[in-house]
């Protein structure tokens, strides 16, 4: 029983030993996930927000300031091939963010996906407009392979006045198209009206599929943090990274059904409440948008 006691021990120190040596990260992977979440915590994902591509959407709100200098914006879509609604996904006017787009009389802006086959090939794009009906194009048709009814993360936002993207944890290239004015230093939050798989602009049509764990922070996430909350097409707990909205869909505490009741698949969304350091800030279910158990796991 000694020897066997003395040689269970040899092997525990020489494990601790290798875990010592390994750096913060891979420390980090190997107990719990990209995101540092210790294995065994509470955090479980198994709901997230459905939209029907008819006028299914979330309306949100966020203050005004959240995204006037460095943001990063961070959400989890599933998209169908072939859209059921052929003025869905399929046309440009369907909206993954948008924020007061299409009124001349303020900053608005979008970011949308548009597929170009039912593979789920299609092109990222973001657009600003400004008060005086000017538009700026930073990111102008960006070709992505995003899956037919695949999960896929995006990350979108801005550091030092320069726009960055990234799909699935990579970083992606994209070129400026049409830029009537300059939107590095535009306040991306000058309305606290933001909404969620959203119709934005004059053809009505809104987007068709899913969204889960929606996160926005007021400065610009790193490379390393971003591949982190990729995770390997596992979304994780956030809390890690302290984001000032964190929208859970369906697993936040106090979210509600339509009816005030506890969230399940299949039904209405009621209130989405926000997850992250601010005190309100939270969203609603608007035209039937439902809970679904499709979740990027």
């Amino acid at each position: 029983m000694y020897l066997a006691h003395r040689s269970r021990s040899l092997r525990e120190l020489a494990s601790y030993t290798r875990l010592k040596a390994m750096p913060d990260l891979a420390l980090g992977l190997l107990i719990g996930g990209g995101s540092g979440t210790p294995s065994g915590s509470a955090f479980s994902n198994a709901l997230s927000a459905d939209f029907d591509g008819s006028d299914a959407k979330l309306n949100c709100t966020i203050p005004t300031t959240l995204m006037a200098n460095d943001f990063t914006t961070s959400i989890w879509v599933r998209f169908p091939g072939s859209p059921s609604n052929l003025h869905a996904v399929s046309a440009a006017d369907g909206a993954i963010w948008v924020n007061n787009y299409t009124t001349a009389s303020a900053v608005g802006w979008r970011l949308y996906f548009k597929n170009t086959n039912t593979a789920g090939d299609g092109n990222i794009s973001v657009w600003i407009h400004n008060a005086s009906g000017q538009y700026d194009n930073p990111i102008a048709n960006v070709s992505v392979a995003l899956g037919d009814n695949t999960w896929s993360h995006i990350a979108w936002g801005r550091s030092s006045g320069s726009h960055f993207l990234y799909v699935n944890g990579s970083s992606v290239s994209f070129s400026q198209g049409t830029q009537q004015f300059n939107s590095s230093s535009t306040s991306f939050s000058a309305t606290s009206d933001l909404e969620i798989f959203s119709s934005a602009g004059a053809g009505g049509a809104f987007a068709q599929g899913q969204c889960d764990e929606a996160a926005i922070w007021d400065s610009a996430l790193t490379a390393t943090q971003i591949t982190n909350i990729y995770n390997n097409r596992i979304a994780g707990d956030l809390s890690t990274f302290d984001p000032e909205i964190w929208w859970r869909m369906g697993d936040g505490t106090g979210d509600t059904n339509s009816s005030g009741g506890a969230p399940a698949n299949g039904g209405t969304i009621g209130t989405i409440l926000n997850q992250g350091s601010l005190a309100s800030s939270n969203s609603a279910g608007v035209n039937g948008t439902l809970f679904s158990d499709s979740v990027p796991a």
